[in-house]
């Protein structure tokens, strides 16, 4: 006798319709023709689609304070556990969803008191992904280590006559989000060679050679670049922001600054940025020029490449894009 397909040989209990239509399609009887089996699956996995894509109750960090408005555009806004910021109401499983995340971000020059929170935004922000860094600032993720970096931060902020920091800060928090450093070349050129930190800065000799041959090398591009500008350039020389607050816009609002002052004298502006960083730069008017892949002794051949982009934003582009948003900001070389 010829059995319904949805009925199993092994009890020839019949199935009941919700078992029918998927509840029980997981585990398919042996007698469920082949392409029952797959068929049914295929059901299965679309109402699970479904009711992924369809759901009204995404997941969204527990909020730390009650929404706000935000001016802009009237809508409502939440603060995370995360430092991450919402500009609607509803819930969100991206932070990408939103077009205004930075409404509460005022950006302001840094003073000397700024640096161990500038320094620990840098460390947080770079982490080990840009090698250079790692290897120039070693240690950035332990207490001594941040501690002697924010001294060597500390250092630069008081002999740098002609670079500029600002700090971006959340205006509900208080809180050191990210900053930027800018240089002014205006006829004059950078002397080489540079001063470096002693060697006992570092854990071993070998890793200070190591580190100020990778600043060393920086700086003869660094030099050659204002040479061929004639001493008049805007650097970026760095730009960081938190994990937590990146691809919110703030690292475009720190490029306001110098891309303003580049504008009034009338000089080009570059950066270094790092490979995956590109992007950001290129929607603020930097035009790619080339990969700089930096050249070391060859004993630290086994250290791995340092690669970053070198773009440039000429002196008599448009800039089409002012205050773009949604961009990395944790993208260039060390200072």
């Amino acid at each position: 006798m010829h059995s319904p397909d949805y009925v199993t040989k092994e009890s020839m209990r019949v199935l009941s319709p919700m078992e029918r239509n998927g509840s029980a399609l997981f585990a398919p009887t042996k007698s469920m023709p082949r392409a029952y089996q797959l068929g049914a699956l295929a059901v299965v996995l679309c109402m699970l689609l479904h009711a992924m894509v369809g759901s009204t109750s995404l997941p969204v960090y527990p909020a730390l304070q009650p929404a706000s408005t935000c001016a802009a555009t009237g809508r409502s806004s939440s603060v995370y556990s995360d430092g991450s910021r919402f500009a609607c109401s509803r819930p969100h499983s991206s932070k990408l969803i939103c077009p205004c995340f930075t409404m509460h971000i005022a950006i302001h020059l840094a003073s000397p008191q700024d640096a161990s929170d500038l320094f620990t935004v840098a460390a947080l922000a770079f982490g080990d992904d840009e090698p250079a860094w790692a290897a120039y600032f070693q240690g950035h993720g332990t207490m001594e280590g941040r501690k002697l970096g924010a001294e060597r931060f500390l250092e630069s902020m008081a002999g740098g006559e002609h670079t500029v920091w600002h700090k971006a800060v959340d205006t509900e928090t208080g809180k050191l989000v990210g900053f930027s450093i800018w240089t002014i070349y205006q006829h004059r050129f950078i002397t080489l060679p540079i001063v470096q930190p002693a060697d006992s800065y570092w854990h071993t000799a070998e890793d200070a050679e190591y580190a100020k041959s990778i600043m060393s090398y920086i700086m003869q591009q660094r030099h050659d670049y204002v040479k061929s500008f004639d001493g008049n350039a805007v650097h970026l020389n760095t730009l960081a922001v938190l994990p937590a607050y990146q691809r919110m816009g703030i690292g475009s609002k720190l490029m306001d600054w110098g891309l303003g002052k580049a504008d009034e004298l009338g000089f080009d502006a570059w950066v270094e940025a790092s490979i995956p960083g590109r992007p950001l730069y290129e929607k603020r008017g930097f035009i790619f020029q080339r990969d700089v892949t930096i050249v070391v002794p060859s004993k630290f051949s086994d250290r791995g490449k340092k690669t970053f982009a070198s773009l440039t934003r000429p002196a008599s582009i448009v800039e089409a894009v002012k205050g773009t948003a949604f961009g990395s900001s944790a993208d260039v070389a060390v200072p």
